[in-house]
């Protein structure tokens, strides 16, 4: 098991500017604001403007000004507004460097406004609970990083209805961070809202989970290298077993990231009536095409008989 950083080390930092690890998606610059049992809270800074900040601090002040004039200033303010809460999962965290750097002073809010506010829980899954029936960001990129409706959180699994993938249940363990998702207008539009009827397999853990797909075509993880679909065969506790086409696949349970119900097991489980419609239309318009052709060979073989 990884060990985590001491939370001694993280409570020091507490109110500062600070980064979590040194790069990759969950990369991030803001002021740390709470450490909790198991995970942290940060207040980040927007991305697009944080790259725009960096930018600025590679040319000379003097080209910045002539550029600029005063642009760099009025983007820092914005930087002040554009704001996000994340929850990091403590044992995912690599490193913590304090920023010491002045302009990091100006992109948050100081110590006399008001601190944002957040969910505050015994632990990493107690705060999870805290975004039931929200719209949340798993992750901060990469491939399983997915935007969507938290339906259930389970004891070492949660339910996240997506837009892209459908239903996908996520494990516990390998979810590095999340934070609530402001939808804008086209999101909405484009189809990814809230959808409580939706139906899912209401499962107590994870193995549990696989029994209930058993024999489905699912797919596990997003994307990258460990990424595979396959029919669902037989799950232990250690491992589960997948065919994919002639080939049997043991795949550690530890290491299954997320998991969905593939897009041809959808495809039987919610158009399997029409299917079966069509099917049944099918076979019988074979069968009056048979009839037909059976009536006419009846007919021939009576005008045969009577020229004889």
């Amino acid at each position: 098991m990884e060990k985590e950083m001491t939370l001694p080390i993280l409570e020091s930092l507490v109110g500062k500017v600070v980064r979590i690890n040194k790069g990759g998606p969950e990369s991030k610059t803001g002021k740390l604001l709470a450490v909790q049992s198991d995970y942290v809270v940060m207040e980040t800074i927007n991305e697009q403007n944080q790259k725009s900040e960096e930018k600025a601090k590679g040319k000379s002040k003097e080209k910045a000004a002539e550029q600029s004039g005063g642009v760099a200033l009025q983007t820092l303010q914005e930087m002040t507004n554009a704001t996000q809460i994340v929850y990091y999962r403590t044992h995912h965290i690599k490193s913590v460097k304090e920023d010491t750097t002045d302009i990091s002073g100006l992109t948050l809010p100081s110590d006399e406004e008001e601190t944002s506010e957040y969910i505050e829980a015994q632990d990493f899954h107690q705060m999870l609970g805290g975004f039931l029936n929200e719209c949340v960001r798993i992750d901060r990129g990469g491939p399983e990083s997915r935007c969507g409706w938290l339906l259930a959180v389970k004891p070492d699994h949660l339910v996240l209805q997506t837009k892209e993938d459908g239903v996908l249940y996520y494990n516990l363990e390998h979810i590095k961070s999340i934070s609530s998702e402001m939808l804008s207008d086209n999101q909405l539009q484009s189809g990814l809202s809230a959808d409580m009827s939706l139906t899912y397999l209401d499962a107590d853990d994870f193995n549990e989970l696989f029994e209930g797909m058993k024999y489905y075509w699912v797919k596990i993880n997003r994307g990258g290298p460990e990424s595979i679909e396959g029919i669902l065969v037989d799950g232990a506790d250690d491992h589960i077993v997948l065919a994919v086409g002639k080939e049997v696949h043991r795949i550690s349970t530890f290491h299954i990231r997320n998991i969905s119900l593939g897009a041809q097991s959808q495809q039987n489980t919610n158009g399997g009536n029409s299917n079966s419609e069509q099917n049944a239309e099918q076979k019988s318009s074979d069968k009056q095409k048979n009839s037909k052709k059976k009536d006419k060979k009846k007919d021939g073989k009576k005008k045969d008989k009577k020229k004889k």
